[in-house]
């Protein structure tokens, strides 16, 4: 809770939670941004020290950074269609969304547009056992899970008939074949969908 709260005094109402919630999740969203930044600007200097690695020190400056901007707008256009597909879904400001996914860009972008949308993100072990996702998926009610590769989307075949609240699963992988379940949606699908929605409140 904020400091004011801290102390002697009333226990906060419902209201006044429903903010602290809120400033809580700028402030951590405020936190990522600036982790992201500081990722950024070191994936960009790597990119330069690779440049001089394949051609020497005659390095263009302005073709790594048009090309580092291309990729950061490309990944901006994937948060906000993201977030609008999940609002499209129905989603509500404290729904939970997970991921179960190795490292990968999609992991970052998704972790945003789940923040943008006002839901909260939910991350699960790809290392842990399928009883184990069940666990967590029952406990936060989960309603929408982005998976990884195949390993990880196998265990969410059994999650998509045991738990009531998972509704939507979003593969990342495009060669994994879900045959016609629509509790099952590839990523990019996925991405298109919240393109063509008309939701402006991002």
């Amino acid at each position: 809770l904020p400091e004011r709260w801290l102390g002697a005094g009333p226990i906060p109402g419902r209201p006044q939670l429903r903010e602290a919630r809120s400033e809580a999740r700028a402030e951590q969203f405020v936190i990522r941004q600036d982790l992201v930044t500081d990722q950024l600007a070191s994936l960009l200097d790597k990119l330069k020290a690779f440049h001089i690695q394949l051609v020497g020190d005659d390095i263009d400056e302005g073709l790594i950074q048009r090309a580092f901007a291309g990729c950061i707008c490309q990944g901006t256009r994937q948060r906000l269609a993201v977030a609008k597909a999940l609002i499209e879904l129905g989603g509500e400001e404290t729904d939970r969304v997970g991921i179960l996914s190795q490292n990968r860009p999609e992991w970052a972008i998704v972790d945003f547009a789940i923040q943008s949308a006002g839901a909260v993100t939910v991350p699960l072990y790809t290392t842990g056992s399928t009883k184990q996702a069940r666990h967590i998926v029952e406990e936060t009610e989960l309603k929408v899970l982005f998976v990884g590769e195949r390993s990880q989307y196998e265990k969410t075949l059994s999650l998509v008939d045991s738990c009531a609240s998972l509704r939507k699963v979003v593969v990342f992988d495009d060669d994994i074949d879900f045959g016609k379940d629509e509790r099952f949606v590839r990523y990019e699908d996925f991405i298109d969908w919240g393109k063509r929605s008309r939701k402006d409140d991002i």
